[in-house]
């Protein structure tokens, strides 16, 4: 009798059922076995597709040949007009094979036009063209584009008008300064109603300040460009201001040349459904009260906030993001993401305070000059947090936290999944050495009883500061508490009064970890610190989902393994023991 796996292959139709799980590079894997499994796999393939990769004529090709089951594509430039070529050869060559949308809606530009502003290199014409093949396209990401006259923007949003299956957009763009103002509101009132996600990455652009307010590459008295400049100086389909009623995440990251926040809440007034936003540079008075009213009028579904832009070049001080929360209907917000905070007086803590039985995820990102004590808050009044997460901005110190102040009371979070933190695990003001290492034990030993107590915990990110050159390589020979978490790896020594201590005992209960990174790498960790055979059983035996365990460096992947580590390795399947690129 066959076995299962020959059955299986017995049935065609049941492998794109396998395929539609498999990761890009494990599906490449799985077509090159054999002929039938590359002809069954190929459209599904063709489901993501990161344009920038496919260089060569013949994957361009056998491309267009897939291109209706194309979902996510992802774009620039340069590819798109490799790309937008061999598709152009195709559909004058009327090759069978290629499938694409016949008739061009009345909005769009005739054939001749299109292809003479192909051939001039007009980007929104290119991906017209691109995108007559692919009409199931759900998501599409432009990325590196250039906005710099009229007829490109005109152009690409009656481009994005026409994809009526879109449900996410990024567009990442360079813009002179006349358009940089008009690029978010033109675009959005062409999006199709299906859209969820809206993105934009706005660059200002000096050599595309110069630029005209029509220019193209072709012969400028073309009679088809003529036609076209005029038809653009009329409004196309989508200029006139519309709710879209599906989208419920808006992200908005420019540089800082215009205020945009009447544009902005002009925009965000027409979504109704929101839950997630980028929340806009704040203007003068009348902006922040149009904001202030718009998030409490409009935007009832609104649970997540993110800041991305500084605000006139400074770090964030959470301002914008503390008035739209005291806008919101308390304990509504859930998601908090600032980049590059710095904190002031009310402190992030007592500012989210509204929402405290709500709010989940809390994520500062290359920050600096944060309190311990504004930290160990968050832990100690927010019963629903499931993400607290402390990048520290280029190697700063200033946002270590205080492990006396963080183990001092029992913390209040019960379902937390991430933890990443900075600790400082040096006791203040001892002076001798056997009482300063007591303490410092002690207190590693109290923050191992609040973590092992959280059974949800999944991922474990835990750093001691560095010096203040964040450099690590000067200090090989200097082991122990200065650059590592020494015995939270470590069961310790059976015997009273033994050498060597650990609290690994204490983390029994994290049966859900997925990952442990930080400060554990066993360059900086004596000897008699090394991950023993008994620690090895333990981390295998209550760490069962355990898929990263960062031992070493990136640079140590030949380095010889000790047995307790091979003993993981082999334990726990496709286990990672490498550190990222933060160390």
């Amino acid at each position: 009798m066959k076995s299962a796996t020959a059955r299986f292959f017995d049935l065609p139709e049941l492998i794109p059922l396998i395929g539609i799980y498999l990761e890009r590079h494990d599906l490449s894997a799985f077509m090159k076995t054999s002929h039938l499994m590359h002809s069954i796999l190929l459209p599904l393939f063709h489901r993501v597709v990161p344009l920038p990769t496919f260089r060569t004529p013949e994957t361009l090709q056998a491309l267009a040949r897939n291109a209706m089951t194309i979902s996510y594509l992802t774009t620039g430039l340069t590819a798109c007009g490799r790309y937008s070529d061999i598709v152009t050869k195709a559909l004058q060559s009327k090759n069978p094979s290629i499938k694409f949308k016949k008739q061009i809606p009345t909005y769009i530009p005739s054939e001749e036009a299109l292809e003479a502003l192909c051939q001039g290199g007009e980007f929104p014409a290119q991906l017209y063209q691109v995108l007559r093949l692919s009409p199931r396209l759900t998501q599409l990401d432009l990325v590196q584009i250039c906005i710099n006259n009229d007829l490109t923007l005109h152009l690409l949003a009656r481009v994005i008008f026409g994809l009526d299956t879109l449900e996410s957009l990024l567009i990442a763009t360079y813009a002179n300064a006349r358009l940089f103002s008009q690029i978010p509101s033109y675009i959005f009132n062409s999006c199709p109603p299906s859209l969820k996600s809206l993105e934009f990455k706005i660059l200002y652009n000096h050599i595309a300040s110069r630029a005209t307010t029509f220019s193209t590459t072709t012969t400028p008295d073309s009679n088809s460009i003529k036609t076209l400049k005029s038809s653009l100086a009329i409004p196309g389909p989508g200029r006139q201001v519309r709710s879209l009623s599906n989208l419920t995440q808006w992200r908005f990251m420019h540089d800082d040349v215009d205020d945009l926040s009447d544009t902005i809440c002009s925009i965000l007034e027409s979504c109704p459904n929101l839950r997630s936003m980028d929340v806009p540079p704040l203007g003068g008075p009348q902006q922040i009260e149009r904001l202030k009213r718009m998030v409490t009028n409009c935007l009832p579904h609104l649970h997540s906030l993110t800041q991305h832009d500084l605000e006139h070049g400074h770090m964030n001080d959470c301002t914008a993001i503390s008035i739209v929360a005291n806008a919101m209907r308390p304990d509504t917000l859930e998601l908090v993401y600032i980049l590059q905070y710095a904190e002031k007086y009310p402190t992030l803590d007592q500012e989210l305070r509204r929402h405290k039985r709500s709010l989940k995820w809390v994520e500062l990102d290359d920050c600096t000059r944060i309190e311990s004590s504004t930290i160990t808050s968050l832990l100690l009044q927010y019963p629903a947090l499931e993400v607290l997460k402390v990048n520290p901005f280029e190697n700063t110190r200033s946002v270590e936290v205080d492990i006396e102040q963080l183990v001092e009371k029992k913390w209040v979070v019960t379902r937390l999944r991430e933890l990443q933190l900075i600790i400082n695990t040096e006791p203040g003001e001892i002076d001798e050495e056997e009482e300063y290492e007591s303490d410092r034990r002690k207190n590693l030993e109290n923050l191992c009883r609040q973590l092992g107590a959280i059974e949800s915990l999944e991922v474990l990110d835990l750093w001691v500061p560095s010096d203040e050159d964040g450099a690590y390589d000067d200090y090989e020979n200097d082991l122990g508490p200065r650059f590592s978490l020494l015995g939270m790896l470590s069961l310790g020594d059976s015997e009273v009064g033994g050498e060597r201590w650990g609290c690994l005992g204490l983390l029994a209960g994290l049966k859900n970890l997925l990952a442990v990174r930080g400060s554990f790498l066993i360059q900086y960790t004596p000897a008699s610190y090394n991950i023993t055979q008994e620690d090895a059983e333990f981390i295998v035996k209550h760490w069962p989902r355990l898929k990263v365990l960062e031992l070493y460096r990136e640079s140590e992947r030949f380095v010889d393994l000790s047995p307790p580590v091979e003993y993981l390795l082999k334990e726990l399947p496709g286990l990672c023991i490498h550190a990222t690129e933060r160390c």
